[in-house]
Order: structure tokens, then C-alpha cells, then sequence
């Protein structure tokens, strides 16, 4: 299992192995989160100030996940999460939970995108809806949650 050394959290090679083998399985969803202004905070701040927003992110939102549900680092500001579910409105809540746990580091907001997979939706086209619902959130004003429709 492919791990991010700076969090800890499985990598994206992971998320796309585990979202692959789940679906074939059970009843899952996927929540995207991207750090809002991460890319400024960064440059003002620093490396490793951006770095420990990272790890804290990362730990507050595993910790309010069901031991069933996954968190994984899949690019330097976004996380997915694997969310077994039973419908949309179960991964809702997902979402609420941990949009709700990176605001409560009081360092950072997040923009969030959840999505259930369409019947024969392959993995790339049901990461590709859930990203542009993420890209929708962050030009709304981002710290906000959208379902990918």
C-alpha cells in the first residue's frame, strides 16, 4: 500500500486501487476536500508551516471517519475520502463531518465535493464529475460542500 510520508495517509495510487476494488464490492462514495488558499498560505508562510496545516488536516479529518470509510492524500492540498455508504445522503453527512473537523483546527477551511457513483460510471468519469464539482465549490467562494449531480 502506497503511503504519503508526510501524513501518513494512503497516496492517490492507493485511493484509485481501494475506489477500484470497493465498487466492484460494496456501495461506496467519494468525498473530495481541497484546503482553501492553500497555495497562498504556503507561500506566505512557509514550507513547513504548510506542512503542519497538512498533517493537522489529515488527522482531524481520519478522526471523525467510521472505521469502514478511508481517508487518503491524493494531491498536495486535496484529500478523498472512501465512504461506504447507502446512498448519497449517508456520504452527505460524511462530508458535513469533515468539513466540520478541518474547521475546527482553526487554521484552515475546506472545499468539499461528495459523490455516488451512476450505474456503469467508470472510476475516471466519477472522479472527473466529482472534480468539477470541487472546482464549482472553490468559485462559489469555497468552505462549502456541493453533490456532484
Amino acid at each position: 500500500m502506497p503511503i504519503d510520508p508526510l501524513t501518513g495517509l494512503g497516496d492517490r495510487a492507493d485511493f484509485d486501487d481501494a475506489l477500484s476494488a470497493a465498487r466492484a464490492h460494496q456501495s461506496v462514495a467519494i468525498v473530495l476536500a481541497d484546503i482553501d488558499g492553500f497555495t497562498a498560505f504556503n507561500e506566505r508562510r512557509g514550507a513547513k508551516a504548510a506542512d503542519r496545516v497538512l498533517v493537522g488536516a489529515a488527522a482531524a479529518m481520519s478522526n471523525v471517519l467510521r472505521r469502514s470509510d478511508t481517508l487518503y492524500r491524493t494531491a498536495g492540498d486535496e484529500f478523498a475520502a472512501l465512504v461506504h455508504v447507502y446512498g448519497a445522503a449517508d456520504a452527505f453527512q460524511t462530508a458535513r463531518r469533515l468539513r466540520s473537523a478541518a474547521a475546527e483546527t482553526g487554521q484552515i477551511t475546506v472545499s468539499v465535493a461528495v459523490a455516488a457513483p451512476f450505474e456503469h460510471e467508470s472510476d475516471a468519469a466519477l472522479l472527473g464529475r466529482t472534480r468539477r464539482t470541487l472546482e464549482t465549490v472553490r468559485a462559489a467562494g469555497a468552505d462549502g460542500i456541493e453533490l456532484a449531480r
